[in-house]
């Protein structure tokens, strides 16, 4: 298990591909980062603003990021991790290995959760940075719907947990990509059904409203308004048991 994750970590991180969305992302970023640092207006939705300082700078550019990476960056790497062997035809070289079919699509999921991670524990570092470098300084912050303030230190255990949060929604997504993987095969379609899948959240359930709302959510989590967290596990548990029972039913020698 250990062999398969090592090697599905150096196909993420050394192909081209990758490289390309990072440095897509690095261009979003500048862009999402320079109106907030002209603006500095942070938003739990439209009618409902807050001002952005240096401490809670992270928090508020990950709210206007959460978009693209539910629609573009993680979609792409998810897709291309369950779906770009088996799509190419690589994947028959996998099925020769003395591993169970199992293994391999955890290996997988578990990749794409340490991937998930890396990116946005870096995300939370760089805009931390980012935050104290641009904006004056401060000793207090607030957040949404919280009746405190939090010091630096407060902060950033404060942004630590919604960037987890964060990770969270992101592991119910790859649950969703990898059921439609191992459905359809075809990279393409399974990007266009994890798009389409996000939208039919809203017509499914309002419970399932967190996926697409911009880290809403996460602010009523963590203010004690509402818990999206059951529904979630729910979808990853659900997702990941569909994914290993198809798995093992398909036959991709052919």
């Amino acid at each position: 298990m250990k062999n398969l994750v090592l090697s599905e970590l150096r196909r993420v991180f050394f192909r081209k591909k990758f490289l390309a969305l990072i440095i897509v992302s690095s261009m979003y970023m500048m862009v999402a980062a320079g109106l907030i640092l002209v603006y500095r207006t942070g938003f739990y939705d439209p009618n409902t603003t807050m001002e952005v300082d240096r401490l809670s700078f992270a928090v508020h550019l990950l709210r206007d990021y959460h978009f693209y990476f539910l629609i573009v960056l993680f979609p792409i790497i998810f897709v291309e991790c369950f779906c770009g062997e088996i799509a190419s035809g690589k994947f028959r070289m996998f099925m020769t290995r003395p591993y169970s079919k199992t293994k391999i699509i955890l290996s997988k999921v578990l990749v794409g959760a340490i991937v998930g991670g890396i990116i946005l524990l870096v995300s939370l570092i760089i805009f931390t940075v980012l935050g104290y470098i641009k904006l004056p300084y401060v000793e207090t912050t607030r957040f949404f719907y919280i009746d405190k303030e939090f010091n630096a230190i407060g902060a950033f255990i404060y942004s630590l947990k919604f960037y987890a949060l964060e990770w969270f929604i992101l592991m119910g997504l790859m649950s969703v990509i990898a059921t439609l993987s191992v459905l359809i095969r075809n990279s393409v379609v399974v990007f266009l059904g994890t798009i389409a899948s996000i939208v039919f959240t809203l017509y499914l359930s309002e419970k399932l409203s967190y996926f697409i709302e911009s880290n809403k959510a996460i602010f009523d989590v963590l203010s004690g308004k509402e818990n999206f967290i059951i529904y979630n596990i729910l979808v990853i548990i659900v997702g990941i048991a569909l994914t290993v029972i198809l798995f093992n039913k398909r036959d991709y020698l052919y």
